[in-house]
């Protein structure tokens, strides 16, 4: 019953143009969000005037997409960063300043414009060692503040810079993760919330995830340049096609009620199966992935958000949309057809009667040639 009652308030946003959609952190597994909103694009899920909300890699994506980036530009502008950072130590010390780099060069110069009250990023101001509190930021003043915010957002501590915070309005701060990690923007009537965790997956939080956090990236900084790049190409070497994660095409409803208990719409492992293990998928979000390898992200991406929208009835609602738009659209074409017919007919028939004057006037002339002329 309550998954009826969502159902109803989502197609009802899809109607009303009020879907929201929230990217929780995700580093360089930010391939699989490309592919999930390319298809809630396409399916009409996500309007051009749709708000967005995200935290760390989520603020990237959110900013990229509200910035006027179309998701095959947002793959290109992946790529570079994952490009730049395999030949710089997974950008261990400098992702900070390689993201603004990346921001800078691929977003339009009114892209901040665009952004605000539009696209929402979390951002954690304080410290990660003390109290920190959560911002949203949206009130962008320039292109410079609107990179900052994403850059903020996305500043690992000690990984990102040689900090363990960053600055943002003249404030300490780090990752938007950290303090709210799946963020919602405002004034939604419904939140698609996008998680690159499998919710059956341990969710660790707190002080004590942090610097489990700090030792395993430093652990994959140290081995990323030597075995990371080798077993990475030997995983992308072939993939299974993709499959659901029930029965008959269609998703394990345990899975999917999991996802919803953690308020979670769409995650990896819901509606198809992980060809990765958990250590795998950990390690490329720190540590990019070959091409090969983000290419399938994207592919899962795309997979598990066509699975959820056919689960939930988006397709059959935009369907019936399609047809009812189709069916307004043929009276006007029909009275278009009336108006031109006559025009039409009569053209049609004067060229009739020219062609049949100039054939009648060919024959009437080749017969006077064939008549004797009457002299002996």
């Amino acid at each position: 019953m309550a998954a009826a009652v969502a159902n109803s308030t989502l197609n009802t946003a899809i109607q009303q143009g009020t879907v929201g959609v929230s990217f929780s952190g995700a580093g360089f597994l930010i391939f699989y969000y490309i592919g999930v909103l390319e298809v809630l694009s396409k399916l009409g899920v996500l309007k051009p005037q749709a708000k967005l909300a995200g935290a760390s890699s989520g603020a990237l994506i959110t900013t990229s997409y509200c910035g006027g980036l179309s998701p095959t530009e947002i793959i290109g502008a992946g790529h570079d960063l994952a490009k730049a950072c395999r030949e710089e130590n997974s950008c261990s010390g400098s992702l900070d300043r390689m993201l603004r780099k990346t921001l800078q060069a691929h977003l339009p110069p009114d892209a901040w414009m665009k952004c605000r009250n539009k696209g929402y990023l979390s951002i954690s101001a304080g410290n990660p060692l003390g109290p920190s509190n959560p911002l949203l930021v949206t009130d962008f003043k320039s292109q410079d503040d609107l990179i900052s915010a994403a850059a903020v957002s996305s500043f690992i501590p000690l990984w990102s810079g040689s900090r363990i915070t960053t600055y943002f309005r003249g404030m300490e701060a780090f990752d938007g993760g950290y303090s709210l990690q799946q963020p919602c923007p405002p004034d939604v009537k419904y939140c698609i919330r996008i998680s690159s965790k499998n919710p059956s997956w341990p969710q660790n939080r707190g002080i004590g995830s942090f610097f489990s956090l700090l030792g395993r990236l430093g652990s994959s900084s140290s081995s990323s340049s030597s075995s990371s790049s080798s077993s990475i190409t030997e995983a992308a070497s072939s993939y299974p096609a993709i499959q659901s994660t029930g029965a008959d095409g269609k998703p394990d409803p345990t899975l999917v009620q999991l996802a919803a208990s953690s308020n979670v719409d769409i995650a990896p492992g819901v509606f198809s199966k992980m060809p990765f293990s958990q250590s795998q998928w950990s390690d490329w979000a720190l540590s990019p992935a070959d091409d090969s390898t983000l290419k399938h992200m994207y592919r899962l991406g795309k997979s598990d958000a066509e699975a959820w929208a056919k689960y939930v009835g988006v397709p059959q609602q935009q369907q019936q949309q399609q047809q009812q738009q189709q069916q307004q659209q043929q009276p006007k074409q029909q009275q278009q057809k009336l108006k031109q017919g006559p025009a039409t007919v009569s053209r049609e028939a004067a060229a009739a009667r020219v062609a049949g004057s100039a054939g009648q006037q060919a024959g009437n002339a080749a017969a006077a040639a064939r008549k004797p002329s009457g002299k002996p």
